[in-house]
Protein backbone atom coordinates (compact mmCIF):
# COMPACT_ATOMS: atom_id res chain seq x y z
CA UNK A 1 0.00 0.00 0.00
CA UNK A 2 1.31 3.55 -1.28
CA UNK A 3 0.95 6.04 1.76
CA UNK A 4 -1.35 8.79 2.07
CA UNK A 5 -0.48 11.90 3.43
CA UNK A 6 -1.64 15.96 4.19
CA UNK A 7 -0.39 19.07 2.83
CA UNK A 8 0.84 19.97 6.45
CA UNK A 9 3.04 17.01 6.47
CA UNK A 10 6.99 17.75 4.81
CA UNK A 11 8.72 14.51 5.11
CA UNK A 12 6.28 12.10 4.48
CA UNK A 13 8.77 9.46 2.77
CA UNK A 14 10.55 9.69 6.22
CA UNK A 15 8.03 9.09 8.23
CA UNK A 16 6.91 6.26 6.52
CA UNK A 17 10.10 4.87 6.55
CA UNK A 18 10.37 4.76 10.02
CA UNK A 19 6.80 3.07 10.71
CA UNK A 20 8.18 0.50 8.40
CA UNK A 21 11.06 -0.38 10.80
CA UNK A 22 9.19 -0.60 13.89
CA UNK A 23 11.30 1.31 16.10
CA UNK A 24 8.91 3.74 17.11
CA UNK A 25 6.64 1.47 18.92
CA UNK A 26 9.45 0.71 21.67
CA UNK A 27 9.23 4.15 22.92
CA UNK A 28 4.64 4.31 22.10
CA UNK A 29 2.60 3.93 24.69
CA UNK A 30 -0.69 2.10 24.47
CA UNK A 31 -3.95 3.81 24.99
CA UNK A 32 -6.37 1.71 23.98
CA UNK A 33 -6.52 -1.60 22.61
CA UNK A 34 -9.00 -3.76 21.51
CA UNK A 35 -9.39 -7.00 18.85
CA UNK A 36 -9.96 -4.80 16.26
CA UNK A 37 -6.47 -2.45 16.65
CA UNK A 38 -4.47 -0.63 19.05
CA UNK A 39 -4.52 3.18 19.52
CA UNK A 40 -0.58 4.34 20.72
CA UNK A 41 0.59 7.93 22.31
CA UNK A 42 4.17 7.96 20.07
CA UNK A 43 7.12 10.30 18.86
CA UNK A 44 7.51 9.80 14.80
CA UNK A 45 9.91 12.44 13.38
CA UNK A 46 10.35 14.27 16.78
CA UNK A 47 6.40 15.26 16.90
CA UNK A 48 4.55 13.87 19.49
CA UNK A 49 1.44 11.93 17.27
CA UNK A 50 -1.34 9.55 18.20
CA UNK A 51 -1.09 6.47 16.04
CA UNK A 52 -4.14 3.82 15.30
CA UNK A 53 -2.68 0.42 14.18
CA UNK A 54 -5.16 -2.23 13.08
CA UNK A 55 -4.00 -5.96 12.04
CA UNK A 56 -2.69 -6.20 8.06
CA UNK A 57 -3.12 -10.12 7.91
CA UNK A 58 -5.33 -12.38 5.99
CA UNK A 59 -6.51 -11.93 2.36
CA UNK A 60 -9.36 -9.52 3.46
CA UNK A 61 -7.59 -6.72 5.14
CA UNK A 62 -5.04 -7.13 2.42
CA UNK A 63 -7.44 -6.34 -0.36
CA UNK A 64 -8.65 -3.60 1.67
CA UNK A 65 -5.11 -2.10 2.26
CA UNK A 66 -5.21 -2.18 -2.05
CA UNK A 67 -9.08 -0.76 -2.58
CA UNK A 68 -8.67 1.98 -0.45
CA UNK A 69 -10.99 0.58 2.08
CA UNK A 70 -9.07 -0.10 5.44
CA UNK A 71 -10.50 1.56 8.41
CA UNK A 72 -7.67 4.15 8.27
CA UNK A 73 -8.53 5.38 4.27
CA UNK A 74 -12.02 5.54 5.83
CA UNK A 75 -11.32 7.61 9.08
CA UNK A 76 -9.10 9.74 6.35
CA UNK A 77 -12.23 9.90 4.43
CA UNK A 78 -14.64 10.88 7.52
CA UNK A 79 -11.96 13.19 9.06
CA UNK A 80 -11.58 15.29 5.29
CA UNK A 81 -15.52 16.00 5.29
CA UNK A 82 -15.81 16.77 8.85
CA UNK A 83 -13.19 18.83 8.01
CA UNK A 84 -14.57 20.85 5.05
CA UNK A 85 -17.59 21.96 6.57
CA UNK A 86 -15.73 23.43 9.97
CA UNK A 87 -15.91 20.16 12.32
CA UNK A 88 -12.54 20.11 14.47
CA UNK A 89 -10.89 17.03 14.63
CA UNK A 90 -7.81 15.56 15.53
CA UNK A 91 -5.76 16.19 11.92
CA UNK A 92 -4.77 12.88 10.12
CA UNK A 93 -1.42 13.61 9.03
CA UNK A 94 -0.18 9.86 7.67
CA UNK A 95 -2.01 6.87 6.43
CA UNK A 96 0.86 3.90 5.74
CA UNK A 97 1.85 0.36 6.34
CA UNK A 98 4.09 -0.14 9.38
CA UNK A 99 5.40 -3.03 11.61
CA UNK A 100 4.15 -3.26 15.52
CA UNK A 101 5.47 -6.02 17.65
CA UNK A 102 6.86 -7.61 14.66
CA UNK A 103 3.45 -7.88 12.98
CA UNK A 104 2.56 -5.45 9.77
CA UNK A 105 -0.21 -3.07 10.84
CA UNK A 106 -1.98 -0.15 8.88
CA UNK A 107 -1.10 2.74 10.59
CA UNK A 108 -2.65 6.58 10.65
CA UNK A 109 -0.83 9.41 11.91
CA UNK A 110 -2.64 11.78 13.69
CA UNK A 111 -1.94 15.42 15.41
CA UNK A 112 -2.48 14.56 18.96
CA UNK A 113 -5.00 16.56 20.53
CA UNK A 114 -4.86 17.94 23.96
CA UNK A 115 -7.39 17.86 26.62
CA UNK A 116 -9.71 14.97 27.63
CA UNK A 117 -12.91 13.28 26.22
CA UNK A 118 -16.26 13.94 26.71
CA UNK A 119 -16.72 11.03 28.59
CA UNK A 120 -13.83 11.82 30.96
CA UNK A 121 -15.09 15.04 31.81
CA UNK A 122 -18.57 13.36 32.80
CA UNK A 123 -17.04 10.41 34.59
CA UNK A 124 -15.23 13.31 37.05
CA UNK A 125 -18.17 15.47 37.86
CA UNK A 126 -16.40 18.22 38.56
CA UNK A 127 -18.00 20.66 36.49
CA UNK A 128 -19.68 23.61 37.47
CA UNK A 129 -23.37 24.41 35.74
CA UNK A 130 -21.64 27.30 33.88
CA UNK A 131 -19.29 25.01 32.47
CA UNK A 132 -21.79 22.48 31.44
CA UNK A 133 -23.73 24.63 29.43
CA UNK A 134 -20.99 26.15 27.88
CA UNK A 135 -19.75 22.59 27.42
CA UNK A 136 -23.59 21.37 25.81
CA UNK A 137 -23.86 24.11 23.89
CA UNK A 138 -20.32 23.44 21.96
CA UNK A 139 -21.56 19.64 21.62
CA UNK A 140 -25.23 19.95 20.36
CA UNK A 141 -23.34 22.95 18.34
CA UNK A 142 -21.30 20.48 16.76
CA UNK A 143 -24.02 17.87 16.10
CA UNK A 144 -26.34 20.18 14.38
CA UNK A 145 -23.50 21.36 11.89
CA UNK A 146 -22.42 18.02 11.03
CA UNK A 147 -25.84 16.50 9.88
CA UNK A 148 -26.30 20.28 8.32
CA UNK A 149 -23.90 19.28 6.03
CA UNK A 150 -25.98 16.20 4.97
CA UNK A 151 -23.36 14.15 7.26
CA UNK A 152 -23.87 11.52 9.89
CA UNK A 153 -21.35 10.03 12.68
CA UNK A 154 -22.65 6.63 13.87
CA UNK A 155 -20.13 6.48 16.61
CA UNK A 156 -20.70 9.85 18.01
CA UNK A 157 -19.95 9.03 21.51
CA UNK A 158 -18.12 10.98 24.19
CA UNK A 159 -15.09 8.78 24.44
CA UNK A 160 -14.60 10.16 20.79
CA UNK A 161 -14.80 13.52 21.37
CA UNK A 162 -12.16 15.77 22.75
CA UNK A 163 -12.57 18.40 24.74
CA UNK A 164 -10.21 21.81 25.69
CA UNK A 165 -10.90 24.66 26.96
CA UNK A 166 -13.92 24.12 29.39
CA UNK A 167 -12.81 25.97 32.41
CA UNK A 168 -11.59 29.06 30.06
CA UNK A 169 -14.83 29.80 28.13
CA UNK A 170 -13.77 28.96 25.21
CA UNK A 171 -14.77 25.27 23.85
CA UNK A 172 -13.02 23.25 21.39
CA UNK A 173 -14.55 19.56 20.81
CA UNK A 174 -12.76 17.68 18.53
CA UNK A 175 -13.93 14.56 16.79
CA UNK A 176 -10.98 11.89 16.42
CA UNK A 177 -12.64 8.82 15.55
CA UNK A 178 -13.75 9.57 11.76
CA UNK A 179 -14.39 5.83 10.71
CA UNK A 180 -18.07 5.47 10.65
CA UNK A 181 -18.86 9.18 9.34
CA UNK A 182 -21.31 9.11 6.63
CA UNK A 183 -23.34 11.26 3.63
CA UNK A 184 -26.48 11.53 4.64
CA UNK A 185 -27.92 13.66 2.31
CA UNK A 186 -31.43 15.51 2.64
CA UNK A 187 -31.99 14.21 6.66
CA UNK A 188 -31.52 16.04 9.22
CA UNK A 189 -33.88 14.79 12.67
CA UNK A 190 -33.26 11.04 12.20
CA UNK A 191 -29.33 11.44 11.80
CA UNK A 192 -29.69 13.92 14.63
CA UNK A 193 -31.18 11.52 16.76
CA UNK A 194 -28.78 8.72 16.63
CA UNK A 195 -26.10 10.72 17.52
CA UNK A 196 -27.30 12.81 20.34
CA UNK A 197 -28.65 9.33 21.35
CA UNK A 198 -24.72 8.08 21.16
CA UNK A 199 -23.59 10.58 23.22
CA UNK A 200 -26.50 9.63 25.80
CA UNK A 201 -26.41 5.76 26.23
CA UNK A 202 -22.31 5.31 26.44
CA UNK A 203 -22.02 7.82 29.84
CA UNK A 204 -25.02 5.95 31.41
CA UNK A 205 -23.33 2.95 30.34
CA UNK A 206 -20.35 3.43 32.98
CA UNK A 207 -22.30 4.59 35.32
CA UNK A 208 -21.69 8.83 34.91
CA UNK A 209 -24.70 9.72 32.82
CA UNK A 210 -24.86 13.45 31.40
CA UNK A 211 -27.03 15.75 33.82
CA UNK A 212 -30.20 16.68 32.46
CA UNK A 213 -29.23 19.94 32.17
CA UNK A 214 -26.61 19.27 30.10
CA UNK A 215 -29.03 16.85 28.33
CA UNK A 216 -31.56 19.59 27.42
CA UNK A 217 -28.83 21.93 26.57
CA UNK A 218 -27.52 19.90 23.83
CA UNK A 219 -30.61 19.27 22.45
CA UNK A 220 -31.46 22.92 21.80
CA UNK A 221 -28.21 24.01 21.07
CA UNK A 222 -28.12 20.87 18.07
CA UNK A 223 -31.36 22.00 16.76
CA UNK A 224 -30.62 25.98 16.38
CA UNK A 225 -27.16 25.08 15.00
CA UNK A 226 -29.07 22.65 12.31
CA UNK A 227 -31.70 24.93 11.45
CA UNK A 228 -30.52 28.59 11.67
CA UNK A 229 -33.46 30.32 10.11
CA UNK A 230 -36.13 28.46 12.06
CA UNK A 231 -38.48 30.83 14.29
CA UNK A 232 -38.14 30.05 17.74
CA UNK A 233 -41.80 28.32 17.63
CA UNK A 234 -40.46 25.92 14.67
CA UNK A 235 -37.50 25.22 16.67
CA UNK A 236 -39.30 24.10 19.92
CA UNK A 237 -41.56 21.70 17.80
CA UNK A 238 -38.64 20.27 16.09
CA UNK A 239 -36.84 19.85 19.41
CA UNK A 240 -39.63 17.80 20.32
CA UNK A 241 -39.89 16.01 17.78
CA UNK A 242 -35.83 15.13 18.05
CA UNK A 243 -36.56 14.36 21.81
CA UNK A 244 -38.92 11.49 21.33
CA UNK A 245 -36.74 9.80 18.26
CA UNK A 246 -33.73 9.74 20.51
CA UNK A 247 -35.90 8.22 23.72
CA UNK A 248 -36.92 5.46 21.25
CA UNK A 249 -33.46 4.95 20.56
CA UNK A 250 -32.00 4.67 23.70
CA UNK A 251 -35.24 2.38 24.85
CA UNK A 252 -34.60 0.05 21.69
CA UNK A 253 -30.88 0.23 22.58
CA UNK A 254 -31.22 -1.84 26.18
CA UNK A 255 -28.51 -2.52 28.68
CA UNK A 256 -26.14 0.36 27.94
CA UNK A 257 -23.21 -1.76 29.46
CA UNK A 258 -20.27 -1.24 27.15
CA UNK A 259 -18.37 -4.37 26.12
CA UNK A 260 -15.26 -2.74 26.79
CA UNK A 261 -14.89 -0.20 29.64
CA UNK A 262 -13.88 3.43 27.67
CA UNK A 263 -12.83 4.66 31.24
CA UNK A 264 -10.31 1.76 31.71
Amino acid sequence: MDFVTGRTLRDAGGWAERLSGGAWARTARTLKEHEGGRVLAAEVGGAGVIVKAWPLTGVRRRVQALTGTTRGHRHWRGAERLARVGVTTAKPLLLTTARLDGAPVVALVMERVEGATLLAHLADGTMSEREGDTLAGAVGEQVGLIVRAGLFNRDHKPSNLIVSGVDGGRVSVAVVDCVAVRRSPGRRLRPMARMIASLLIEPAGVGSPMPMRMVQGVFESAVASAFPSASDDLRRRLTWVVVRLVGKRVAAHGDPTPLHDPLA
